[in-house]
C-alpha cells in the first residue's frame, strides 16, 4: 500500500472524526 492512500485513508477518518459521525469512522 502507498503512502498517498494510507494519507488519503487517515485524513477521511480524521474528517469523520472532528465532523463526529461515527459511521464514518467504521
Amino acid at each position: 500500500m502507498s503512502d498517498s492512500t494510507s494519507s488519503e485513508l487517515l485524513q477521511k477518518w480524521t474528517d469523520a472524526v472532528k465532523g463526529g459521525d461515527p459511521k464514518q469512522v467504521t
